[in-house]
């Protein structure tokens, strides 16, 4: 393997996987019966995802219909998720000391299986979520494969790699949880660190949540073989340009 820039970002659509390096994009598209791989700007590939986003895939979920279990399960699991927050903000507005960080520090991994559990129930309900699912968790095992191997991976090697997850597939959430976390440590941060144990409790939790990439590994499912050898040529082509 060549010495290559980091890999900077990934997107992905119905139809195209894109890397993202520096100012440039390395993109398959799978819109003809013939995959097609080229290498255009990061701005083109950008207007092209925000379209998908915004138009293509509202219109696909619009289509699509849930059965009144499903429908009742994502209600549900969202109302559960907003009450519990509601009380817990509310039972820390009104605690001192100790008591009032461990509300705290259980507010923020609820905030967080929030998270999880909404992308988990897309992912399992609605289709085009569980294919976007799919197309990322592809790109994102052979983008460990090719970084581990340091070589362009097969196919039975991208299968057997690390499902962990860049830092880069989750930047929208981590921007969310870090002003929540910035509203919930407000003043005298840093005398609380260092004489309150709960609160170190806290930034603990706060780290491995960041280390493991939860919320981002939430967004993923299990590729196909097609989805892996899409990823696998695009790989492919960013290692030979």
């Amino acid at each position: 393997m060549k010495k290559k820039n980091r890999i900077k970002k990934i997107l992905v659509t119905q139809n195209e996987m894109a890397i993202i390096v520096d100012d440039y994009a390395y993109v398959s598209n799978e819109k003809s019966e013939e995959l097609k791989l080229e290498k255009c700007t990061v701005s083109y590939i950008e207007r092209i995802c925000n379209k998908f986003n915004k138009k293509t895939k509202v219109r696909m979920l619009e289509k699509e219909v849930l059965s009144k279990k499903e429908s009742f399960k994502l209600r549900v699991t969202r109302d559960t998720f907003w009450v519990v927050e509601l009380l817990l903000i509310f039972c820390s507005a009104f605690q001192i000391g100790m008591l009032r960080e461990l509300f705290r520090a259980i507010l923020i991994c609820t905030f967080v299986l929030n998270r999880v559990f909404e992308n988990k129930m897309k992912i399992k309900y609605l289709k085009i979520e569980k294919t976007i699912a799919r197309r990322k968790g592809a790109l994102c095992k052979t983008i460990n494969a090719y970084n581990k191997l340091k070589k362009v991976p097969t196919v039975e090697e991208i299968k057997k790699a690390s499902f962990k997850v860049p830092f880069f597939i989750y930047i929208d959430d981590i921007i969310h949880i870090s002003f929540f976390v910035l509203w919930i440590l407000t003043k005298n941060i840093l005398c609380t660190i260092l004489n309150n144990s709960i609160a170190i409790i806290l930034v603990c939790i706060i780290l491995i949540l960041l280390y493991y990439n939860i919320v981002g590994r939430s967004q993923l499912a299990e590729p196909t073989w097609y989805e892996i050898k899409v990823a696998q040529q695009l790989i492919k082509f960013y290692d030979e340009d």
